[in-house]
């Protein structure tokens, strides 16, 4: 395309646009209309930094990601068709809306001082005045609410792809954007004013954090983004920040006994003294988290139940989920031996034989993709097995899901499932991207890519990543 045409072509784009919103102005409800104003900001603003985030041998990502972030739009677009036309705004986020608006129409008149709006408690209580923050600066629309939530969420996704390939020597770069860009649960569920999209924004962010603690030069300096990533998603969901932090635990573990790397002896000692320096901060972290989980966890003693344990807590969790409609029956997870099971099976329902409705068979054809996708990639599959003991990133993520799975086991309710698996949605499909790694032999004690493509996309990355 010639110089001449491309300024055409943005001079027509942006006639057309001005006359949309015009149009839209003098015919629809501030509600929808609001939403132009929002989404080319978000859009240029989003497409400049993507270039600079994914620049280099990385630049294929950036663009698919650009096109991913289309998709999101139209992704808050439907959230937003289905819970106020389908359902009659019987979601939760017509609650946060009606909240928000009162809260910034209390600052707009000057009932309230800006202050006012920062927010506070946990939980609910957090969102609620999370939601009146964002007002403040996008106006009470409630499409605009929805678009900047979604926003929230692919930032979080891209987030996680940036950390994947940091951390992750030959990994299937362009095929893990693809994945994450047009998977129904991360397009859809995380697109709506909710707990979903801020909590995979705080997740993407301490995964990134995450990567660049064991594979930066600088590694301390990936512990603001954890601090920061789940120290937000505590405030909204305690109980999941205590998973992830639990996740890098682990991944803590793999960094100082299960990495193979050359280096001298005094290298191996300061590093692995300085993963123990780490470990203890983040037992401490965890804990503490830990602490917070329970009781927030804890049902309210209007409930008439009380509960002692972790075990109780779950059941309680089961009790209250089955009460509403597209229940059924968890697994136990009375007996540690059937965790594994309990956590697999939670993140693989429901299934084309389970599904009751239109919607639920939706949710069914993205698990059976999900799974034809594993048994296209087993050899990446197996190759997870390798890594997850000499990988820290991808400990980390395989202990993200099963923990996460293990956790959801106590829902009843597949509507409730969907949303919360979303949030581990960006884990799961980083299992069928991996390199293929080779067995180890006596003559390379190291696992290596089989691939020379592998070993070329390991060269780029590193270098993207310095």
């Amino acid at each position: 395309m010639t110089v001449r045409a491309s300024e055409a072509l943005i001079v027509g784009t942006g006639m057309a646009y001005l006359a949309l919103l015009g149009w839209s102005v003098g015919n629809l409800s501030f509600d929808i209309w609001g939403a132009l104003v929002v989404i080319p900001i978000y859009g240029l603003a989003s497409i400049v930094i993507l270039h600079r985030m994914f620049s280099g041998p990385l630049s294929p990502v950036a663009k698919i990601l650009s096109w991913g972030l289309a998709i999101k739009f139209f992704g808050a677009a439907a959230r937003y068709w289905v819970g106020f036309d389908a359902y009659g705004g019987a979601i939760d986020a017509n609650r946060y809306h009606y909240y928000a608006i009162h809260r910034v129409s209390d600052v707009w008149d000057g009932t309230e001082s800006f202050g006012a709006l920062v927010p506070t408690g946990i939980g609910t209580e957090f969102l609620e005045d999370f939601t009146a923050l964002v007002y403040a600066f996008t106006g009470g629309s409630k499409l605009a609410g929805f678009m900047t939530f979604a926003m929230m969420a692919y930032w979080g996704v891209a987030f996680m792809m940036k950390a994947a390939a940091i951390a992750i020597p030959g990994l299937m770069a362009r095929r893990y954007a693809w994945f994450l860009v047009v998977f129904p649960s991360l397009v859809y569920w995380p697109s709506s004013i909710g707990k979903e999209a801020p909590m995979m924004l705080g997740l993407g962010v301490a995964s990134y954090g995450a990567a660049r603690l064991f594979n930066t030069r600088r590694s301390i300096t990936g512990l603001f983004p954890i601090v920061l990533g789940l120290g937000f998603a505590a405030l909204i969901r305690p109980h999941i920040a205590a998973i992830w932090m639990a996740a890098i635990m682990v991944s803590l573990v793999v960094g100082v006994f299960g990495r193979r790397q050359p280096a001298t002896h005094s290298t191996k000692a300061r590093s692995r003294l300085g993963m123990f320096l780490l470990l203890a901060p983040a037992v401490i972290a965890f804990s503490i988290t830990a602490g917070v989980t329970i009781r927030y966890l804890e049902p309210d003693s209007g409930d008439g139940v009380e509960t002692s344990s972790i075990t109780q807590i779950l059941d309680e969790t089961t009790r209250r989920t089955v009460q509403a409609g597209s229940s059924f029956s968890p697994p136990s997870l009375g007996n540690p031996i059937t965790w594994p099971y309990a956590a697999v099976r939670t993140l693989t329902r429901p299934l084309p034989i389970e599904a009751r409705g239109i919607a639920q068979l939706f949710t069914a054809a993205e698990v059976t993709a999900l799974l034809a996708l594993y048994a296209l990639s087993w050899r990446r599959v197996v190759s997870a097995g390798r890594l997850v003991i000499s990988n820290p990133y991808v400990a980390y993520a395989v202990s993200a899901f099963m923990l996460s799975g293990l956790a959801y086991s106590s829902f009843a309710n597949l509507g409730v499932l969907a949303r919360q698996k979303s949030l581990v949605m960006p884990m799961l499909l980083l299992i069928p991207c991996l390199p293929i790694v080779a067995r180890r032999s006596r003559d390379d004690p190291k696992t290596l890519p089989m691939s020379e493509r592998h070993a070329s996309e390991t060269q780029h990355v590193q270098t993207a990543s310095q």
